[in-house]
C-alpha cells in the first residue's frame, strides 16, 4: 500500500516534467522507490550503536533514546559498554519458554553470550527503567566477572552472575554463607532497633 501511494505521489510528479523521456521518468521513480525502501527497512531492522545492536526494535525505539540510556548507566557505573545483542520478543510465550522463569519478568540478560532479552510487555514507558537496569547486569558480567572469580568469597557466585539481581544481593549471599562456614548465627532486629 504504501508503495502504491509513493508510485501515485511520484507519477503526479512526473506530469510536470513532460520534457524528461519515458525512460528518465521510470528510473527516477524505481530509484526513489529502491532508495525509500532500503531506507526504511534499514532503520525498521536494528538500531546499530556504540553499545548495543538491537534487531526488529519495536517503531517507537529511537537510536537517541538507547545511546541516552545506555550512556546514563555507562558514565555512573564507569564502564564501556563492549557491543551487547539485544533481542525482542513479541510473544510472551516465546519470550518465557527461552528464559524459564514466571511470567513477571520484563527482560533478562545472559552471560555467556553477552546479549539482553526483553519480552513483549516492555514498552515506551518502561524502557528506560527496565533497557537501564539489563545494562547493569551486562557491566556487572564485563567488569567484573574476572575480580569476582580471583576472590575466594565471591569466587563460587561469580559464575552465576545472570542470578544476582544486585550488589547487595550479592553480598548478602556472601555473608549468609560466612555465618554458615563459621558457624555462628546474629538474632534479627526488631523493627525498632533497626
Amino acid at each position: 500500500m504504501l508503495i502504491l501511494k509513493m508510485i501515485d505521489k511520484i507519477m503526479n510528479y512526473t506530469r510536470y516534467f513532460n520534457s524528461l523521456s519515458q525512460k528518465a521518468i521510470k528510473t527516477t521513480i524505481i530509484l526513489t522507490i529502491s532508495f525509500t525502501l532500503f531506507n526504511f527497512s534499514a532503520f525498521s531492522e536494528e538500531i546499530l550503536t556504540n553499545a548495543v545492536l538491537i534487531s526488529h526494535p519495536p517503531s517507537w525505539l529511537t537510536e537517541n533514546r538507547v545511546n541516552r540510556v545506555a550512556e546514563h548507566i555507562q558514565n555512573d557505573l564507569e564502564w564501556d559498554i563492549r557491543k551487547v545483542k539485544v533481542i525482542w520478543y513479541n510473544i510472551q510465550e516465546t519470550f518465557q519458554n527461552f528464559h524459564h522463569f514466571d511470567a513477571s519478568v520484563l527482560a533478562v540478560s545472559r552471560k555467556s553470550d553477552n546479549s539482553i532479552h526483553i519480552g513483549p510487555r516492555v514498552i515506551s514507558s518502561n524502557f528506560d527503567s527496565v533497557f537501564g537496569h539489563e545494562l547493569v547486569h551486562i557491566i556487572l558480567f564485563q567488569k567484573y566477572k574476572d575480580a569476582l572469580e580471583a576472590i575466594e568469597a565471591t569466587k563460587e557466585y561469580s559464575k552465576e552472575l545472570h542470578s544476582i539481581k544486585t550488589i547487595g544481593s550479592l553480598i548478602y549471599k556472601v555473608f549468609e554463607k560466612s555465618k554458615r562456614d563459621k558457624k555462628f548465627d546474629l538474632p534479627k532486629l526488631n523493627y525498632k532497633q533497626y
